[in-house]
Order: structure tokens, then C-alpha cells, then sequence
């Protein structure tokens, strides 16, 4: 009996792992640690400093320039867009007006006349849908009057998987150099990207606008749009086709 207890116990004990399985399941492990890394990587706005860094990858800030000009760079809701180009003509100031989604029609033309354009602005939610927002960003490009190749402003929380994104799709990031939300004195230097953000009703827009006006005259610098700015300065990274509305 003892005999028959212990030949079954020994077909019953465990086959030791060999050792190209073992080789297999750390090499899959690591796979999928290296698959995680990558994800966290692209996704992440933590990690796009550190390539930023190392492989000049910011976003344009500045131009440089002899002439005392600024680029402007204006965020304000899609359909207050006309009375903010108003408001900024009546202070003679013109600027690039930041659109994240196809521009509504007849946009563009309405700007042409007071000196503006519109410039793309890459969703901060782009890397989650991919394809549909390389996609996007290629529309609205063209329909600001890019070609190819364009110019776009990355939006806060920029990933690297952002500018792997935009980048597939031919553009190249830009950014503030100064942001202006009120109507605090700001120091301005030539050839800076500079953004206004207009919140609210338009009845509140005044004393910013009055102050970057102010900001600048002190400063004796005039307002160009910020793709006007880039391209004065030589900017061969976009191309410009006439807009499509």
C-alpha cells in the first residue's frame, strides 16, 4: 500500500519549468512593462519636458527679429470671434485667432478685412482618438489656409504622443511666450508670441485689451498676427495656401 501512496504521489508532483520557458515568460513580461512605458510616455505631459529637452522639441515662443513687432495669439469663444477682430481693429492690433475645431463658415473671409487669420489649436484630448484627430487638425489646417505643412498651438498638458500626433500630420507646435488674461502690466519684448484669453461677455473685454495696447506702446512695439510674425521672420516650416472660407 505504502508502495502504490507514493507512486502516485510522484506522478502527481509538478514538472519543474524549463528553462526556455522561463526565458519566454520574462521576455513577455518585459514586453508588456516596455508597452506600458511607451503608453505612459506618449500620454503623459510629465515625460515631454524631459524630450523636449533633449531633443529641442518646445513649442516656439519667439522669433528673432529687428523689427519691433509682436505676434499675437488670441483664445476667445468661436462665436464672439468677429467682435473680438473689431475690438482689436478700433486699437489697431491684429492678431491669429486660436480654432480647435473647422472654423464656421464664411469665418476667414470675415477676418481678412481687419488684417487677421485664424491658426489650429491641437484638442488636449487628441491622443485618446488618434486617428479622427490627426484627421481634424489636417482639416482645420487647411481651412485657415495651411498647406502641407503648418504651424499649430499646443494646448495645455502637452504630451509627447501630442507631438508625435501633430507632427505625422505636418505641423510644428508653437506656444505663448506671455499669457494675458486681465488687464495686469505686462513687459513685452520683440518677436514674442504673445496670447490674450477674452472670457466673458464682450463688456468685459476692454481694460485687456487696453492694457496689452498700453503694454505695447510702452514698449514701442506694434501687434501682427502670430502666423504674420512667423512668416516676416523667415518661418519656412509652413506653407501658405489661401483659406478655404
Amino acid at each position: 500500500i505504502a508502495r502504490v501512496v507514493l507512486e502516485g504521489r510522484a506522478r502527481t508532483l509538478p514538472r519543474p519549468v524549463t528553462a526556455p520557458k522561463r526565458r519566454l515568460g520574462h521576455s513577455l513580461a518585459l514586453g508588456t512593462a516596455c508597452v506600458a512605458l511607451l503608453a505612459f510616455s506618449l500620454s503623459s505631459d510629465d515625460t515631454f519636458p524631459v524630450f523636449a529637452r533633449a531633443f529641442d522639441l518646445h513649442p516656439e515662443t519667439a522669433v528673432a527679429t529687428t523689427r519691433p513687432e509682436v505676434g499675437l495669439l488670441v483664445l476667445v469663444d468661436p462665436s464672439q470671434v468677429p467682435a473680438a477682430a473689431r475690438a482689436l481693429e478700433r486699437r489697431g492690433m491684429r492678431a491669429s485667432f486660436v480654432v480647435a475645431t473647422m472654423p464656421r463658415p464664411g469665418l476667414m473671409s470675415a477676418l481678412q478685412p481687419y488684417g487677421d487669420d485664424a491658426i489650429p489649436q491641437l484638442d488636449s484630448r487628441a491622443f485618446v482618438h488618434w486617428v479622427g484627430a490627426k484627421r481634424e487638425l489636417r482639416q482645420v489646417a487647411t481651412a485657415v489656409g495651411y498647406g502641407k505643412h503648418y504651424r499649430y498651438v499646443s494646448g495645455d498638458g502637452f504630451s509627447l504622443g501630442e507631438y508625435v500626433l501633430a507632427h505625422s500630420a505636418g505641423g510644428l507646435p508653437v506656444g505663448p511666450a506671455v499669457t494675458i488674461t486681465g488687464p495686469a502690466t505686462q513687459k513685452l519684448a520683440a518677436g514674442q508670441l504673445v496670447q490674450v484669453r477674452l472670457a466673458g461677455p464682450q463688456s468685459t473685454w476692454a481694460p485687456t485689451l487696453d492694457a496689452l495696447a498700453s503694454d505695447c506702446q510702452a514698449a514701442r512695439l506694434h501687434t501682427l498676427s502670430a502666423r504674420q510674425l512667423l512668416v516676416s521672420s523667415g518661418d519656412r516650416s509652413s506653407d501658405q495656401l489661401a483659406a478655404s472660407g
